[in-house]
Order: C-alpha cells, then sequence, then structure tokens
C-alpha cells in the first residue's frame, strides 16, 4: 500500500514471501483499516514479516491474529519512520525474529498504541515480544505479555536509544531471557 487508506475486513492474509520487507502487508504512507482479519505463517527476509509500517503508516487495526510470522526484526509488525498505529483486541503468537523483536519493533519516532492484546510465545536475540529504540513511545496498555523468550536481552521488552514507552495496567509475566527476563533497558 503506498499513500493508500485500504478496508480490509474478514480476511486471511497467509504463506506469503517478501524478499525485503513486509511478508503480509507492506504499508508505505498508507493507514489502513483492517478488522477482523489473520496475517499468519507469512516471512520476510528482513523486516515486517506480518506487517511493515513505513513512513507515517499509521491506520486502525482492530482483532487481528499475527501469528507464526517470521523476518530478521519485528516478526509480527514493524513499525519505522513516525508511524502510529493502533492496535487494539488482537493477538501476536509464536512469531519469530532472527534479531530484534519477535512480535514488534518499534524505531525512528514511532508511537504506536497497542490496547487489550495478547502477545504470547514469541520470540527473537533481543525484544521478545517487543524491541524499541530511537525517540520511540509506544503505549502499552491492557495487554498480557507472557511466555516471551529473547536469546540475548530483554526476554518481554528491549528498551534501546532514547525509548521511552509507556506501560499501563499491563501484565508481563513469564517471560525469560539472559539478561532482563522482563525488560533490558
Amino acid at each position: 500500500n503506498y499513500n493508500s487508506n485500504i478496508k480490509i475486513s474478514l480476511s486471511t492474509i497467509n504463506e506469503n514471501f517478501a524478499l525485503i520487507h513486509g511478508g503480509g502487508i507492506y504499508n508505505d504512507r498508507s493507514s489502513p483499516e483492517i478488522t477482523d482479519t489473520e496475517i499468519n505463517k507469512n516471512n520476510a527476509s528482513q523486516d515486517g514479516g506480518g506487517i511493515y509500517n513505513y513512513y507515517n503508516s499509521n491506520g486502525i487495526y482492530t482483532n487481528i491474529k499475527v501469528n507464526e510470522n517470521e523476518s530478521f526484526n519485528g516478526a509480527g509488525f514493524h513499525n519505522s519512520r513516525t508511524s502510529h498505529p493502533k492496535i487494539t483486541k488482537s493477538e501476536f503468537i509464536k512469531n519469530t525474529a532472527g534479531s530484534l523483536g519477535g512480535a514488534f519493533y518499534v524505531h525512528n519516532g514511532s508511537n504506536p498504541v497497542i490496547l487489550n492484546t495478547l502477545i504470547d510465545e514469541n520470540s527473537a536475540t533481543r525484544g521478545g515480544a517487543f524491541y524499541i529504540l530511537t525517540n520511540s513511545n509506544p503505549r502499552i496498555i491492557n495487554n498480557l505479555i507472557v511466555n516471551n523468550v529473547a536469546s540475548n536481552r530483554g526476554g518481554a521488552i528491549y528498551n534501546s536509544t532514547t525509548a521511552r514507552p509507556v506501560i499501563v495496567n499491563t501484565t508481563i509475566s513469564k517471560n525469560s531471557s539472559p539478561t532482563g527476563g522482563a525488560m533490558f533497558n
């Protein structure tokens, strides 16, 4: 999607591959409205196995299932360059990043809002569930972040380089990593 505002509902986006970014969906300057949709088992060799948001891609995502996607960074949802999506009543389960951010990779001034969402059994080298950096301030509210694994640091959340997440009424439990089982700052 380039500079568009597509609406997707009651759909399935499964088993797709992108050589670089956005195995399932790639948004560039776009703000889609996606509801009641499954985005599963997609793969991108670099970023955003499930969804890749680039440059002011905001969007509203409600009741989406983003499961078993793979990429190098941000296997579930990769946000870059001032992208501010709102994700509500969704699930991110068993996404695998080869490096950073199993479920979410958030950087370059991106401020997603994640509400009432299950983030479970995701994995990465750093930030099993979230890898957050470079002036990004995600709001993580009323979520369940459990059973995520980082092989290096930040079982659930890895905060780096001026990251300022706001976490409210969220359960962070049973995550693991050699350093910072729940969170590495």
